[in-house]
């Protein structure tokens, strides 16, 4: 199920993302809240996979997110 998470709950899924990923730089300036975007994520409490899709359309997946929870997400999110 894919949920919207509250932006003062981001800090909840910093550690989600230990691997590096490309431009990581982006990534950690939405973090500090430089860059707007938005965040899906599988529990709203205690998120354990998360998409951050930047408004600069960039997008991250975070390490444990499995491709049939990303192909899920992101189905459901381009029927929105």
């Amino acid at each position: 199920m894919l949920i919207q998470l509250p932006e003062e709950k981001k800090a909840l899924i910093i550690p989600l993302f230990k691997n590096r990923q490309p431009n990581t730089s982006a990534l950690w300036c939405y973090f500090d809240e430089i860059l707007p975007g938005k965040t899906f994520v599988d529990d709203i409490n205690a998120p354990t996979k998360a998409i951050c899709q930047l408004d600069m359309s960039w997008v991250y997946i975070s390490d444990a997110a499995d491709f049939e929870w990303i192909e899920e997400t992101l189905r459901e999110k381009i029927m929105w």
